[in-house]
């Protein structure tokens, strides 16, 4: 029976294959960047983007022994955040894992039904006696089965994130503290949030989480940008979610991007938002993103691709804007992206039927580059059939062994070669 891990490891077709050490490149060390995945869609595209990252860019290594000491660079980081304990802990792309320890999975569902209903009940008994963090809480608010997601439930995610608001914002500044100690002459620092909005987690959780990111990443660098990265729907509406109508999946994702667009115009205003998450914990912020991309399936020819190749597409993406290739100033692709497009985002908002916040990016892909990952399994892949076939097959007996000596003129039998090598040596003395 094969071996799975090996298969993923290994495997082109699962995203493996044999990777080529010269081709690594250094990470931009002027800047941090933390990439945070909420929900399902939001985190698939975090372990894509932490598998560019661990296999086309130069580790850490211990200066003695040369041993790689982590499987991402010092100045990179990972948050994978999800209702859904179980895809957290076994959730792998290639040959590459969130780390072993849980440093960079984070949990925030509640174990059990009845908890979940306990939880909304003190809300709502909060609510009804004033306090103002549990106003958004519906009167008919309900939980979902024991330890499972929100079941596209945007509220109930929602709860699981105020529930274990302490807990996400400790993970969050242990992190980014952790970049800076080892990273003492990074100038800036980038937040990368990846999420979808047509489920329960993402979809719950996003905004909320725009604003917590930037309220803790400028108190640790003030230099601190977050960009959002929102996949729509229609990327997910033929793969995850079975049972669930579509109708309701868009629903989620349009009160979803009119919650951002009115929060984001808000911002642009200079209107402050708070967000109370219990009676001592509030954030005060402008707008959540300082970027947003909108991805969806559907390429410009109107043709549709599917999840696996865009989230991939995305992570290629990323890799260009955090790798310091030489030549190249740093972050140099995204930083000519924005100013490119900055011009052109205000004067779309100039034609704008109704007052809203256009300042959003749609997000495509293209890149030209040595497929030495191809080349290199090729090359293995040619080298273990020939080995398998020459080798492996034709196991080596003494007779075998000592036919294959006198065929490089060695002599046959055990004194003869014995002599000839002496005499060799012989001759090679001064």
């Amino acid at each position: 029976m094969p071996n799975k891990y090996l298969e993923s490891v290994f495997s082109l077709s699962k995203s493996g294959g044999i990777y080529f050490e010269g081709s690594r490149v250094e990470s931009t060390e002027s800047t941090l960047f933390l990439f945070v995945g909420l929900g399902g869609t939001g985190t698939d595209e975090l372990i894509r983007v932490k598998n560019q990252i661990h296999n086309r860019m130069k580790l850490p290594t211990d200066p003695a022994t040369k041993k790689v000491t982590s499987d991402v660079p010092s100045n990179i980081g990972f948050i994978a955040i999800d209702t859904a304990n179980e895809e957290l802990k076994w959730k792998s792309y290639g040959n590459t894992k969130f780390a072993a320890d849980g440093s960079e999975s984070l949990h925030i569902g509640i174990t059990n039904h009845k908890n979940v209903q306990s939880i909304i009940n003190h809300m709502l008994d909060d609510k009804h006696s004033g306090q103002q963090y549990a106003d958004w809480v519906h009167d008919k608010a309900a939980g979902n089965g024991a330890n499972e997601p929100p079941s596209a439930r945007r509220s109930i995610g929602r709860v699981g994130l105020f529930h274990n608001y302490s807990k996400v914002c400790t993970a969050i500044k242990n992190k980014l503290n952790s970049m800076k100690v080892k990273n003492p002459k990074a100038a800036f620092l980038k937040i990368f949030l990846f999420t979808g909005i047509s489920g329960g987690t993402g979809s719950g959780t996003f905004i909320d989480m725009g604003y917590i990111l930037r309220h803790i990443g400028i108190s640790i660098n003030p230099q601190c940008q977050v960009l959002a990265y929102i996949f729509m729907p229609d990327i997910n509406t033929s793969s995850v979610y079975d049972g669930l109508q579509k109708s309701h999946l868009k629903g989620n994702a349009f009160a979803a991007l009119k919650e951002l667009d009115c929060l984001t115009e808000k911002g642009k205003l200079g209107k402050k938002f708070t967000i109370k998450y219990s009676e001592n914990d509030e954030i005060t912020g402008t707008y959540p993103f300082d970027y947003c991309h909108i991805i969806n399936s559907t390429d410009n020819n109107l043709e549709t691709h599917s999840k696996e190749d865009i989230m991939n597409s995305i992570a290629e993406s990323i890799f260009s804007y955090v790798a310091d290739e030489p030549g190249v100033e740093p972050a140099a692709l995204g930083l000519h992206l924005y100013n490119w497009i900055d011009p052109y985002l205000y004067i779309v908002s100039d034609y704008a039927p109704y007052p809203a916040f256009y300042n959003y990016l749609s997000q495509g892909y293209q890149v030209r580059k040595i497929p030495y990952n191809e080349i290199c399994t090729l090359i293995a892949c040619r080298m273990f059939e020939s080995l398998n076939r020459n080798v492996f097959s034709n196991a080596v007996t003494n007779a075998s062994f000592e036919e294959d000596m006198s065929a490089l003129v060695l002599g046959r039998g055990k004194e003869a070669m014995q002599d000839t090598l002496a005499a060799l040596l012989e001759e090679k003395r001064p």
